[in-house]
């Protein structure tokens, strides 16, 4: 499996790998409107556009109805809508719900029971991940301390040891039933336990961009801004696995079904989504490109 397809003369802003019959490929074009393609093909399957409705009260039917429909083709829940005044971020089952407004105060709803989180008012959040099986909460914030929450009930606040600067966007990252936490700071890994103790770092020697990590955690993604490289890590211990240029990988996949021509050979990486078998998705400007880990390079292992 190895595609690429032109799917917009905008950068991506967001892609999503969805498990199903079929799996698909969401990719968002604009905060609230998603194409969705075959995984397996790149063909195109639909489209959804999503209007989050003005209401005073998450309990009024429009907004009811509006939750109940960021559902998938294949059924799968969405992980992570933005709307106009709130983002929300969906565990797997659909019975859990983040809510995060505008002005960063943080809602989380469970079997219809919503309870506003214990985030103190003078917190900047720089970046959210929401475990999409058990409900555990990473929050990072722009002082570089780590608040982790289970479900509603905060585990702690914890000093991160990333230095956040503001020229710098932070990623954070989670796997299914949180078991590891991920973050960069643009110059170091940190890679954190439920609990909130550091278990791994890596300083690095070049620039993050973005950063993804397979559902059972067992794979790190990160791209290379200056580069144009992407790489993957193992995700138990930060070790270095594989890499390759993204323009590279794009050169040896297939067009899609209505696709067209290459990126400039500057590719910088947009968007990055990884599954537990090793399938990987970028985007590049507006082309996507769905391959696989084997397609990658080997990295040497650096003996001690």
């Amino acid at each position: 499996m190895a595609w690429r397809l032109q799917v917009s003369d905008r950068a991506i802003r967001r892609l999503d790998i969805l498990t199903g019959r079929p799996s698909l490929l969401a990719v968002w074009v604009q905060p609230n409107r998603v194409i969705y393609l075959d995984l397996q093909t790149g063909a195109r399957a639909a489209e959804q556009t999503f209007d989050e409705p003005v209401v005073e009260d998450r309990r009024d039917e429009r907004w009811l109805a509006y939750v109940k429909n960021l559902i998938a083709p294949n059924k799968a829940h969405l992980p992570y809508i933005r709307g106009r005044s709130t983002t929300v971020y969906t565990t797997s089952d659909g019975r859990m719900r983040l809510y995060r407004q505008s002005d960063d105060q943080l809602f989380l709803q469970t079997n219809g029971k919503e309870t506003r989180l214990d985030v103190a008012s003078d917190v900047r959040i720089a970046d959210i991940a929401l475990d999409r099986t058990l409900g555990l909460l990473a929050i990072l914030d722009r002082s570089g301390k780590l608040h982790i929450y289970q479900q509603h009930v905060r585990v702690g606040v914890f000093d991160s040891g990333l230095n956040l600067r503001d020229d710098i966007q932070p990623e954070l990252t989670i796997s299914k039933s949180g078991a590891s936490i991920y973050a960069t700071d643009g110059e170091q890994i940190a890679l954190f336990e439920p609990g909130g103790k550091a278990r791994h770092r890596l300083m690095l020697h070049f620039t993050p961009g973005v950063l993804a990590c397979s559902p059972d955690g067992k794979l790190l993604v990160i791209s290379d801004m200056e580069a144009g490289v992407i790489r993957i890590y193992n995700g138990a211990d930060l070790t270095a696995t594989h890499q390759r240029f993204a323009v590279d990988l794009l050169a040896d996949a297939k067009r899609a079904p209505q696709g067209v021509g290459m990126p400039s050979i500057t590719t910088v990486v947009g968007a990055l989504s990884v599954n537990n078998r090793g399938v990987l998705a970028f985007s590049a400007s507006g082309m996507v490109c769905v391959t696989n880990m084997a397609r990658l390079k080997t990295v040497p292992r650096q003996h001690v």
